[in-house]
């Protein structure tokens, strides 16, 4: 929310890209330490809905790779609709089958190498409240909102370690 968006952001993005690109190349030209590289890189979005306002094919050029984030497809912060937040292949049961890695994946393959290609995975979880009972633990359920969190999180994100807690007390989950 309060996030806007216009038509000209993807072009913008680009020109960006490209400025910082320019800019750390001549920095490479001026320091004096010999055959020194400056990498150029993005965390780029993994939500289709994300990625169509990205011209990744025009900032390809200027950057050595793309670090998908390949996370966050579902989470309590956001909303109440449960879901694999960090989703390998397609479900066909969730609120939107599209949030997955691998269709990420392929969005990012139409535009750019895959030897640009670097996949972010997390070490960390979303939890919700208020998910009904059910043989398959609430994935695809509709939750009353976050639920266990680290650190005083209010969105309900939960570390690695806090999961590897919570399965050592309740190992039938």
């Amino acid at each position: 929310a309060g996030n806007g968006y216009r038509p000209d952001d993807g072009a913008n993005c680009v020109l960006l890209v490209k400025e910082i690109r320019e800019q750390l190349d001549l920095l490479e030209q001026t320091d004096s330490s010999e055959d020194k590289e400056y990498l150029l890189s993005i965390a780029g979005p993994a939500g289709y809905d994300k990625i169509e306002n990205f011209d990744l094919a025009g900032m390809a050029p200027y950057l050595d790779w793309f670090q998908v984030m390949a996370y966050d497809f579902y989470g309590a912060g956001w909303s109440n609709e449960t879901g694999n937040f960090a989703g390998l292949y397609a479900n066909p049961d969730a609120a939107d089958p599209l949030f997955n890695t691998d269709h990420a994946v392929s969005l990012y393959l139409q535009q750019v190498d895959p030897s640009k290609i670097v996949l972010g995975a997390p070490l960390y979880g979303h939890s919700w409240k208020g998910v009904p009972d059910g043989g398959d633990g609430g994935l695809n359920d509709v939750g009353t909102g976050p639920g266990v969190a680290s650190y005083g999180d209010a969105n309900g994100n939960i570390s690695y370690w806090e999961i590897m807690k919570l399965l050592e007390e309740r190992p039938d989950l």
